[in-house]
């Protein structure tokens, strides 16, 4: 009788050495073909909600404010939320807060009461080219408030897509008035019913000049940036390519931040434009 050979420890191990390799591969297909489903679900659900928000200044004749508000959950997660905001139809003139005598116009806008905002996937953001102080090239997004050591965390900024009442993308309140105006500040003010006029924005804790434009805090008001375009990104694979310790803080720590999350929105978040002349949002292909 012929005795069959068995298996020695060493091709037994290169056999188990093998599986474990496609087990590992297997299971970061899976994770990515997952995050890929989740991106492309949000992306979708602010698509809607955009043509949701602009049939609704088209309808109320009025500007509609979309912006997107980070959100920190009880388990440590944090999401961020779509919402569309209503213009009260006043304007607050701060007389020579722009600097050469020059005025800021405030314009509240209050969260709508007709249009329910939008829950995103944890871990996805929203983010939008940053237009002033010739920052070209970089993108701003929602804070982690996680990402906090001692006192010191994330500087996010507040950006919203503005709809005029023709439902046109709109960089500033047709309305607002010109003369001896410095800058327009639109903010939502969140801890006010819809209808009440006693507007006050709230800048939380920060105390330094940037303190109307910061946003690292949960019931901050910032000032709004009007952006012309979106882009929906996984804010958790991007925090997994980067050293976030090394952003938190002002100064260098945010500039690090602004470069590290341009690099990788640029490269893998799902870009969203608007029509020049109907103001209807446009996925635009990678």
């Amino acid at each position: 009788m012929r005795c069959r050979r068995a298996f020695t420890l060493t091709e037994l191990l290169v056999v188990m050495g093998i599986m474990a390799v496609l087990a590992v591969l297997s299971a970061m297909a899976v994770k990515s073909v997952s995050e890929d489903v989740k991106l492309a679900g949000a992306t979708n659900q602010i698509m809607t909600f955009l043509g949701n928000a602009r049939a609704e200044a088209i309808r109320k004749n009025r500007c509609v404010l979309v912006v997107f508000r980070a959100w920190p959950l009880a388990d440590s997660r944090q999401v961020t939320y779509a919402t569309a905001a209503e213009w009260t139809g006043r304007f607050r003139v701060i007389a020579g807060a722009a600097g050469g005598g020059l005025d800021v116009v405030n314009e509240p806008y209050l969260p709508s009461p007709t249009l329910e905002s939008i829950e995103l996937p944890a871990g996805i953001k929203v983010a939008a080219p940053r237009s002033d102080f010739a920052q070209a090239g970089r993108y701003i997004t929602q804070p982690e408030f996680s990402n906090t050591l001692s006192g010191v965390m994330e500087r996010g900024r507040m950006f919203g897509i503005l709809f005029a009442a023709d439902g046109t993308l709109a960089t500033r309140n047709p309305a607002a008035p010109t003369a001896n105006a410095g800058y327009a500040s639109a903010y939502v003010d969140w801890d006010r019913p819809f209808g009440d006029t006693n507007f006050e924005q709230d800048v939380g804790t920060t105390s330094d000049g940037a303190r109307f434009f910061v946003y690292d805090e949960v019931d901050d008001e910032p000032s709004i940036q009007y952006a012309q375009s979106l882009v929906v990104f996984s804010d958790a694979d991007c925090r997994e390519q980067y050293d976030e310790s090394q952003w938190r803080g002002i100064g260098a720590p945010e500039d690090r931040m602004r470069a590290d999350q341009s690099e990788f929105i640029t490269q893998n978040g799902n870009r969203i434009e608007f029509n020049r002349y109907t103001g209807v949002a446009q996925l635009v292909e990678r």
